[in-house]
């Protein structure tokens, strides 16, 4: 007789026998427990374990009704655990709900609130919109990481109320099934929220929206795009369903096909750019998500307290800005100088947009670089120093050198850049700022601090050479370019600007449960770029005496190297972030420095301004 787990580490598939009590994983040399399922009770002692745990059964499911301990008559019908084992021969409740609370409880990426959400939204539909409590399905994390990765073993829980990524869609699926006119559904979630590449062209910003069960690691996540197929689209007429999402990025989760703004105060449409018509099959849906789908929502276990709205004031009286340091819209008055987030204790700066030019000094601005031929520009960005004779046409001249991939030699420039900048141009989720931030740091670093033009590359869509064109396999190269043959004094930098994002972490070597990646301009068909890579190319190979500099503005940047200590100006210290499995990431004998935009649960603003 064998048992077969999966390694907790490496999520290798093992099989022991059935006296084990642990197995040491021959792949990463994990120790892993044997958690055994309790043998199977006796005819004699089933009669002594039933009625206590048909009791507690009862009473973590909300069932009130008292047993009779005398009666021990098989004619009365078995006790019904939940809302799933209602007849199929009865019309279905007019009015029911599935509430859903993941915590991911004794996890790296554990909430607090969750739990106290779903008694609330419970609590509010009982008390106050009249939904029966046996029409209402609560699911709720009760496995510990152990048990998720083995079996789940506690028999007082009913299973199928676990919020499994099997058990969500199957409630789900129960939540609209026989829906008729009158019927008033609910559905509400409580948990994590991501968002990842959108392969399908029916997203407006390129990214489908996520939730995450409690075994998303091993299961995979709930995408809007199956949400809508299942909750959404069978609305038949006279159906209303209330989804109320509670996670980060969940802006559109149910891919409705008109969005609310509050600034503009109207609807906008959300349809897909595709064509295809995301609609119901007659029903109307509505839902409110905690934040937009390029922001992130907040975790707390304390009741929020709602006030009274603020009377109306005008556009020319206020001034919208984004806090610093945990990126919440804040309002000032438009004569303040500076204001403290709320949220986070951070004083803001306010800056002030300047006056529009009158055309009487317009004549004395010079004119933008912009406005200079093309050909100069380009010569600068790729810093070809190089004139081109424009009077001569002879063949026999060389061709110019458009980059530092073009110099061969054995000993490479002691200071060199990579500077990244996607603006992502053609697409839905275009940025206005990467362009100017990779002029400002190649600027930067030439007048500065004294790289040469040369030993600069840019990678940016406007290059005509289409080495430089920021691709995965582009920014990859460059990067492996950056550090070959670094030796003691080389100065390396490695400048970033475009998308962030993140992803479930397979490798138990995130604190927080989540790799972090940066976008090249293709990452829809090619991926995206993970920490662990570029930590493998950049970081890893750095020799003794050399210095790397990375300076990335992207969202969820906080730990994109993957090193070792991260500084919290909070505290003003260096905080541990060795990876929970173990493993060492270091260099091999450099130092290297990541400067970042934002920590990594945070989304940084794009701008032009400068």
């Amino acid at each position: 007789m064998v048992i077969k787990i999966v390694c907790l580490r490496c999520r290798q598939k093992l099989t022991v026998p059935a006296y084990a009590e642990k197995i040491t994983c021959g792949k990463c040399g994990e120790v892993n427990p044997i958690i055994k399922k309790p043998s199977p009770a006796t005819s004699l002692e089933q009669g002594k374990i039933s009625k206590p745990m048909e009791k507690l059964k009862k009473l973590l499911l909300g069932n009130t009704q008292r047993l009779s301990d005398s009666s021990g008559s098989s004619s009365s019908p078995p006790s019904k655990l939940c809302a799933l084992d209602e007849s199929g021969n009865q019309p279905p409740a007019k009015k029911r709900a599935v509430l859903c609370g993941v915590s991911y409880k004794k996890w790296k990426y554990k909430l607090k609130g969750t739990i106290n959400d779903v008694m609330n939204m419970k609590t509010l539909l009982t008390q106050t919109y009249g939904f029966l409590e046996r029409n209402i399905l609560v699911l709720t994390a009760l496995m510990t990481k152990k048990q998720y990765l083995i079996q789940p073993t506690e028999e007082e829980s009913d299973t199928r109320l676990i919020p499994t990524k099997a058990n969500i869609e199957t409630c789900l699926k129960w939540l609209v099934n026989g829906c008729q006119k009158g019927d008033s559904l609910v559905f509400y979630y409580s948990g994590h929220g991501l968002r990842q590449p959108d392969f399908n062209q029916d997203e407006r910003d390129g990214f489908d929206e996520t939730i995450c069960p409690v075994d998303f690691l091993r299961e995979g996540m709930i995408v809007d795009n199956d949400i809508y197929a299942t909750i959404v689209k069978p609305l038949s007429e006279g159906v209303t369903l209330h989804a109320i999402v509670d996670a980060c990025h969940s802006g559109t989760i149910l891919d409705l096909e008109h969005v609310y703004e509050r600034d503009k105060r109207m609807w906008v449409d959300n349809s897909p750019p595709s064509g295809v018509r995301k609609k119901t099959s007659g029903g109307i849906a509505y839902s409110i998500s905690a934040c937009e789908d390029n922001q992130i929502a907040a975790d707390t276990s304390v009741n929020p307290i709602i006030k009274k709205p603020s009377p109306v004031i005008s556009d020319e009286m206020i001034i919208k800005i984004v806090c610093h340091r945990c990126r919440q819209k804040l309002t000032a008055p438009a004569y303040a100088e500076k204001i403290t987030c709320p949220h986070c204790g951070q004083v803001n700066p306010i800056i002030k947009k300047p006056s529009p030019v009158t055309s009487r000094d317009q004549g004395k601005i010079s004119p933008p670089l912009i406005c200079k031929p093309m050909e100069k520009l380009k010569r600068l960005l790729l810093g070809n120093t190089q004139r081109l004779s424009d009077s001569s046409g002879s063949s026999s001249s060389p061709p110019s050198k458009l980059c530092s991939l073009d110099y061969c030699g054995n000993h490479p420039a002691k200071k060199r850049a990579v500077l990244c900048g996607v603006s992502y141009k053609k697409g839905k989720y275009k940025l206005e700022g990467p362009i100017n931030d990779v002029m400002n740091m190649k600027t930067l670093l030439t007048q500065t601090y004294g790289f040469p033009e040369r030993n600069i590359l840019v990678l940016t869509e406007e290059e005509s050479d289409i080495r430089l064109i920021p691709t995965k396999a582009n920014i990859e190269t460059c990067l492996k370019w950056l550090v070959n043959d670094c030796q003691k004094g080389d100065s390396l930098v490695f400048f970033y600007s475009g998308h962030g994002s993140q992803q479930p972490d397979f490798n138990q070597d995130e604190r927080d449960g989540f790799d972090e990646t940066i976008c090249p301009v293709n990452f829809l068909r090619e991926g995206m770029i993970v920490d662990n890579d570029i930590y493998a190319t950049i970081v890893k190979p750095l020799s003794e005496g050399v210095t790397l500099h990375a300076i990335v503005d992207a969202c969820h940047s906080g730990t994109i190297l993957d090193l070792e200590h991260v500084y919290e100006r909070d505290k003003r210290m260096w905080v541990d972030n060795s990876p929970p499995s173990g493993v060492r990431k270091k260099t091999s004998g450099g130092i290297a420095y990541s400067i970042s935009a934002c920590e990594d649960y945070q989304v940084a603003a794009d701008t032009s301004m400068l």
